[in-house]
């Protein structure tokens, strides 16, 4: 996929998000997106500048999930690129996260115990007080999204964007996905 689609796709899915009227509609996205790229978990929140954020739906992330919004979302690297306003994209969590992540507070007293290895996510604004966000994860059994890649030419860590990627979707029924860290 390449950067324009990705950008496209992330435009289509905050115009989705920002018109939800019932729960049914997001498990409507996580089926949609199910079908262009594998993963086993999710979340999906509402992230807001004066205020904690408003969990929409999880799947796969245990009860700790349910303490997300009583602080956690503080130390959260896709809620702090939101408020560093990265704008609209899709980021890996490699991109936000800073590279010593597992020696942070938020992974030691959060994060590796919701059982994920690998992420990505959307970040959607709604407007100057909100934004969506869409948390597509994967456990350890499964393969990492994607190798990492030189960053696209931003100067900002956070605004690199995950469009210099290959395709994220099914492997490749020979096994042989390139798209995902074998090592």
């Amino acid at each position: 996929m390449s950067y324009a689609q990705l950008n496209e796709w992330s435009l289509s899915i905050r115009r989705l998000v920002a018109e939800i009227d019932s729960p049914q509609v997001l498990r409507t996205l996580i089926d949609e997106l199910a079908g262009e790229v594998i993963f086993d978990t999710w979340f999906m929140a509402v992230f807001y500048r004066d205020g904690p954020p408003f969990i929409l739906d999880y799947f796969g992330m245990g009860e700790r999930q349910e303490t997300y919004a009583e602080g956690p979302y503080l130390l959260d690297p896709y809620y702090n690129a939101y408020l560093a306003g990265v704008g609209h994209g899709c980021f890996s969590l490699r991109q936000l996260a800073p590279d010593d992540f597992a020696k942070t507070q938020y992974y030691r007293t959060y994060y590796r115990h919701i059982g994920v290895s690998d992420e990505i996510g959307y970040i959607l604004p709604f407007d100057q007080r909100s934004a969506g966000h869409v948390s597509l994860c994967r456990t350890a059994a499964l393969p990492r999204f994607f190798r990492p890649r030189a960053a696209l030419a931003s100067g900002r860590r956070a605004g690199r964007r995950v469009g210099d990627a290959p395709p994220l979707g099914r492997p490749a029924e020979a096994g042989a996905d390139a798209s995902v860290d074998r090592g």
